[in-house]
């Protein structure tokens, strides 16, 4: 049952450095257009996981 324990937690730091990096790297400008931007903004801010996979998979340039 630790083994679990130390997984999630792991897990959930990933899930967190993930996310701060997809919105810094938003914010620093790898996008074109403002527009752009916000909505990808939006996107990894309220779906956090799934928000993050879509924005490095077809996001980022």
């Amino acid at each position: 049952m630790e083994a679990l324990g130390w997984t999630l937690l792991i897990l959930g730091i990933l899930t967190v450095a993930l996310w701060i990096y997809a919105i810094a790297d938003i914010l620093r400008g790898s996008l074109e257009g403002q527009g752009s931007k916000v909505l990808w903004l939006i996107i990894v801010i309220f779906f956090p996981i799934l928000g993050v996979i879509f924005y490095l998979l077809m996001g980022r340039k």
